[in-house]
């Protein structure tokens, strides 16, 4: 009997390690996420404002509309 509950300390040792492991490697890329989204944010924001200056070159190409700009 003490054997399998030795074996059990292991494993559930073994199991909150990675649980842990893994918390972390999701905040980094929830962290990631919200930093990329915010960038893309604000080069939309440039080009806006740029097309809306009438920079030519600014203007996004029909093939870089997404769905909700076409």
């Amino acid at each position: 009997m003490d054997d399998r509950l030795v074996d059990l300390e292991v494993k559930i040792a073994f199991v909150e390690q990675h649980v842990a492991v893994l918390d972390q490697l999701v905040r980094e890329g929830l962290d990631a996420l919200a930093r990329l989204q915010r960038e893309l944010h604000e080069v939309r924001t440039e080009l806006d404002v740029a097309s809306v200056r009438g920079d030519p070159g600014a203007e996004r190409p029909p093939h870089h509309l997404g769905p909700v700009d076409r």
